[in-house]
């Protein structure tokens, strides 16, 4: 007569069953892993938003416009839609933004979408990591005129309200370089005023935002 075999399945022995175990749970602790970190982050502002040359463009020739009037009447004012800067962002800045935060190596694999309302920047972000694994960031941002005059201080100032990186919190040196990002993002068009300017109003309402000020003579 046969024997019964003891254990589970065909393993014949209890040991190698705990072995099969623990070969399984290795196994998937690393599915569970990427299933935690690239699940459950911060939700898309809108579920679809294609880039657009032309509205990229149209960003830039605000800040055409506002340099050309600051250069000729001493005063400029910039009105850019949150589309138009999602589509800069996306087409024109998206390497220098990534080098800027320490992602070059997601430089052409980070997308953007904005939202200007309630005096407020929301910027979502989402990085593809590796195949359809994704990283989702999204930053609400307080935009106000600087509160230093002195020509190093000229830009804007940028204070993080709330940042969702995924599933983990902030940190201070994150929370730092997407200030300067976002605050390059805003203000590297008005370079041609080498500094010689002034920003006195910032406003965000209705997906636009309206940045106001005026040239100083050196």
């Amino acid at each position: 007569m046969g024997r019964d075999r003891d254990g589970c399945c065909l393993i014949p022995s209890f040991s190698s069953c705990c072995c099969l175990s623990i070969v399984v749970a290795l196994l998937l602790i690393p599915i569970g892993a990427y299933f935690y970190l690239f699940s459950g982050g911060p939700e898309p502002l809108y579920e679809d938003f294609d880039s657009s040359e032309q509205q990229a463009n149209e960003y830039e020739s605000a800040f055409a416009i506002a340099v050309r009037n600051a250069q000729t009447s001493g005063r400029f004012s910039v009105n850019v839609t949150d589309d138009q800067f999602a589509s800069w962002l996306n087409l024109r800045f998206r390497d220098e933004f990534a080098e800027q935060t320490s992602l070059e190596s997601l430089s052409g694999r980070m997308n953007f979408q904005a939202l200007f309302d309630n005096n407020e920047a929301r910027v979502f972000i989402r990085m593809d990591v590796i195949s359809d694994l994704t990283f989702d960031t999204l930053v609400v941002l307080d935009i106000r005129p600087p509160t230093s005059q002195t020509p190093e201080g000229q830009a804007v100032e940028v204070d993080i309200k709330d940042l969702q990186f995924g599933r983990f919190g902030s940190s201070e040196t994150l929370e730092n370089d997407l200030k300067q990002a976002i605050n390059n993002a805003l203000t590297n068009l008005l370079a041609p005023l080498n500094g010689q300017y002034r920003i006195d109003s910032v406003s965000m309402t209705g997906g636009v935002l309206r940045i106001g000020g005026v040239a100083t003579a050196s």
